[in-house]
């Protein structure tokens, strides 16, 4: 075994069984004897479950592979491998543990730096917030037997403003810079505020540097 082998086990056991014990944890009171009732009556649509989950989870490590090419070399497998884990922390541990590993512990997995894999978070959650927005307004915005019109209203607000960040981060993040520099020289604390401002540059900068067919892409 490679050293770089035994410190990618090094950092998925802990990960296991923090997740172990949280599993065992939430299930430990389940009342397994209802669970032997529950019958499957068309196992087709479990299959057609699993096919999609798989699909999509592809596609999402595809997706943040594109984002990743711009400032760092690793390999599909390694951005898959790293978003799966992190994943799977969000889903067992609170505050959104694994965006915090996947951006502090496996930076010299993916052979780059803290604030770029921020920034491809950042794009991500936005992206995802887009995507959610508008499956909203498009389906049960329209239903107005089941949501309020103020609640279509406020959807539709909040789309057009999180339209706008997916924008304006895709195709001017490098002119954001100056505002951005601008408007932390107006707070306290120069020592704080510089260290602030250059890991935020740094993660516009490696946003700026994906490619626009990469960005529609994205889109």
């Amino acid at each position: 075994m490679t050293p770089q082998q035994r410190r990618n086990l090094l950092k998925t056991v802990p990960g296991f069984l923090i997740s172990g014990f949280f599993l065992w944890y939430t299930f430990r009171s389940v009342n397994y004897a209802g669970l032997r009732q529950v019958r499957l009556v068309e196992p087709v649509w479990m299959l057609a479950a699993v096919v999609f989950l798989v699909v999509g989870y592809t596609l999402r490590s595809h997706r943040w592979w594109l984002m990743m090419r711009a400032s760092s070399h690793a390999k599909f497998s390694t951005c898959a491998r790293v978003l799966m884990t992190s994943f799977a922390a969000n889903n067992i541990m609170p505050l959104r543990v694994g965006d915090f590993l996947r951006v502090f512990s496996y930076a010299g997995d993916l052979d780059s730096n803290a604030p770029a894999i921020l920034s491809t978070v950042v794009l991500e959650r936005v992206l995802d917030v887009f995507t959610l927005l508008l499956l909203f307004v498009l389906t049960m915005g329209r239903n107005s037997t089941l949501i309020s019109h103020k609640s279509q209203i406020v959807a539709r607000v909040l789309l057009l403003g999180v339209s706008g960040t997916v924008l304006v981060l895709l195709l001017a993040a490098g002119a954001l810079k100056s505002p951005l520099r601008r408007l932390l020289n107006l707070l306290p604390h120069p020592g704080l505020v510089g260290k602030l401002e250059a890991r935020l540059i740094s993660a516009l900068d490696a946003i700026a540097l994906i490619s626009l067919p990469v960005r529609l892409v994205l889109v």
